[in-house]
């Protein structure tokens, strides 16, 4: 994404910094000398340099060479960084506006969104965003199926569980859009509930659109046996996975990629 040059221009600068000393002791000694740098880097060096880097599970993609589906992979768990990765994924998925847009597809495949976060944040201004991004980025081209998933690890919290009134505050509840019961509703039942009263599904195709409960290794079978309701023809799907960390981690291992077979 774009906002990976920024990143890439930081670390240069913090490497440059290291080379040439500047440690956080004696920074602020050196706040007011006019020492000049004594190491620099070469063009050539830092272009091997980044084009070696790699940081998985952010923008990653990753595509299954039997069905062509292509797994678009970030960790993005704020609003800052969920808004660059719509941004990645609208313009890796883009269908061309002109004919100075060779690398985007003639024929857009369907979109998959599989989300989830932690409950200590707040899932209605990411999947807000979700909604609104895809609307405007994405337009004539929804996401055919949105996932709320299971990780296969997650880290303790001790924030307890909101409740669905409190998330969706000052909004009524609306038992119509609920998935789950009260009693044990799951919390991929209440972010599944929760953009339900966001994007006011109600169809009667909404249950077939929206799946909860669901694992990385259920949704690369569902996929991979075209069991989105919506679709119609052997086509492959780009699949955006992002929300937390521990999720993409769990589609990695799915896919079965590693660090050791996949040089960046």
């Amino acid at each position: 994404g774009e906002h990976q040059y920024g990143n890439a221009n930081l670390a240069l600068h913090l490497c440059q910094a290291i080379s040439n000393g500047i440690t956080t002791s004696n920074i602020n000694a050196n706040s007011n000398s006019n020492a000049t740098p004594n190491a620099t880097f070469h063009d050539i060096m830092m272009l091997e340099a980044l084009s070696e880097a790699s940081w998985p599970g952010r923008c990653q993609t990753i595509q299954q060479p039997d069905t062509g589906t292509t797994f678009f992979l970030d960790g993005a768990h704020t609003v800052q960084s969920l808004t660059a990765t719509l941004q990645w994924f609208a313009h890796a998925t883009a269908t061309p506006t002109s004919t100075n847009a060779p690398t985007h597809k003639q024929n857009p495949n369907p979109r998959v969104l599989v989300f989830t976060c932690g409950h200590e944040r707040n899932p209605v201004e990411l999947l807000l965003l979700i909604h609104h991004q895809y609307n405007s980025t994405l337009p004539n081209k929804s996401f055919s199926r949105v996932s709320f998933a299971t990780a296969d690890s997650t880290r303790p919290s001790p924030v307890s569980m909101p409740t669905l009134e409190e998330l969706l505050y000052p909004k009524p509840v609306r038992p119509e859009l609920l998935i789950g019961t009260s009693s044990d509703r799951t919390w991929p039942e209440m972010l599944g509930s929760v953009w339900n009263h966001l994007t006011g599904s109600h169809e009667t195709k909404t249950s077939e659109r929206v799946h909860c409960n669901i694992t990385a290794t259920q949704v690369l079978r569902d996929l991979k046996t075209n069991s989105v309701a919506e679709q119609t023809q052997q086509q492959p799907y780009d699949v955006l996975v992002t929300g937390s960390l521990y999720l993409v981690g769990s589609f990695l291992t799915a896919l079965e990629w590693s660090e050791e077979s996949h040089h960046p």
